[in-house]
């Protein structure tokens, strides 16, 4: 029997592309329709996929062979395309953040309980083998009570303005999630500083840093940090990290060193990414390709998937509290979820 399902994706940017990539040779999935706004940009990706293309939904809303979509574009673009694809009966894979505000993740989350649909929100760190363990020994008790938690990750600045509101959004959302997913526990205030327009020939009047500190619900003390600020020739594209201090022990992770090292005559040496979407005998592999194996499988199964949305909207509430505390200067409540 033929187990695989007609797929699309919304919004070929960077992650977009890289996510095209991964639905083309997954044995679960068939690409039948690239869509973006950018019909160069779609025309494209889809003639590298073998798909379809489009420059608006139309297609995909009414067609009943396509049953998972893909949606990658901008944070503050995900409510409306978000819902209509779940109205019309689409398994939805939305890449991280849910959205740019609480509301609008609510927002999102009222459409997938209405219609029904599987929802699944794109926390790459999910799947990261080092986070998934690290999450393993705290909820294990394996460190004891954690007594305190920190976050970071910083990488290059963008190279254009990007959509969206803020670096605590575009980056940092990752570990604000991971942060309350390893520790188990929710972040209930937030006290933050950033700083923006601080790198020449980036000032795209958003924070270029933010640093805060963090409490839990049962008294841990944490800190998160993040920002675009690392240096062009910083041999790392990313600098990222966690760690957990509990009464009994700790955990660490320092992602810093991708452990594959390039050196060739005339480029400075660099550091491969060898986790998040690593290429490798043409195929791209690592933490996205298992997220998108975990969507697809979970759709044809008719599985639950393994964190809920409710877990992605609380991430959106710290973010929404931390620029709240940017703007007032003060700790700022977390809005339940």
């Amino acid at each position: 029997m033929n187990r695989r399902i007609s797929t699309a994706i919304v919004g070929v940017g960077f992650m977009g592309g890289l996510h095209a990539e991964v639905l083309r040779d997954h044995p679960l999935a068939k690409l039948d329709w690239v869509v973006d706004t950018s019909e160069a940009r779609a025309r494209q990706v889809a003639e590298q996929c073998g798909a379809n293309w489009a420059t608006n939904l139309d297609d995909i809303l009414v067609s009943s062979d396509v049953r998972a979509v893909v949606v990658a574009l901008p944070d503050l673009l995900h409510v409306e395309v978000t819902s209509a694809l779940l109205m019309a009966g689409k398994a939805v894979l939305l890449e991280k953040p849910m959205a740019h505000s609480l509301a609008a993740a609510q927002s999102i989350r009222d459409a997938a309980s209405v219609s029904g649909s599987p929802l699944m929100v794109g926390h790459l760190v999910r799947f990261d083998p080092r986070y998934r363990r690290a999450a393993e020994l705290v909820r294990s008790g394996s460190i004891g009570k954690v007594i305190h938690a920190t976050a970071s990750r910083f990488c290059g600045p963008p190279a254009a303005p990007r959509p969206g509101n803020s670096v605590c959004f575009l980056v940092g959302v990752h570990d604000v999630d991971a942060l309350q997913w390893v520790t188990g526990q929710r972040i209930t205030r937030v006290l933050a500083m950033a700083r923006r327009n601080c790198l020449p020939g980036h000032e795209f009047d958003m924070d270029d840093v933010v640093y805060s500190l963090c409490e839990f619900e049962d008294g841990a003390l944490g800190a998160l940090s993040f920002g675009w600020t690392l240096p062009s020739s910083h041999p790392w594209e990313l600098e990222a990290g966690l760690t957990v201090t509990g009464s009994e022990g700790q955990v660490r992770i320092d992602a810093v060193d991708d452990s594959l090292l390039t050196v060739s005559s005339g480029a400075a040496a660099a550091f491969e990414d060898s986790y998040y979407w690593p290429l490798a005998g043409g195929r791209r592999g690592g933490n996205l390709a298992r997220e998108l194996d975990h969507f697809l499988t979970s759709v044809v199964q008719q599985r639950d998937f393994e964190f809920s949305v409710n877990d992605a909207c609380r991430a959106v509430a710290v973010n929404d509290a931390l620029l709240a505390s940017i703007d007032s200067g003060l700790w700022v409540e977390v809005e339940p979820v």
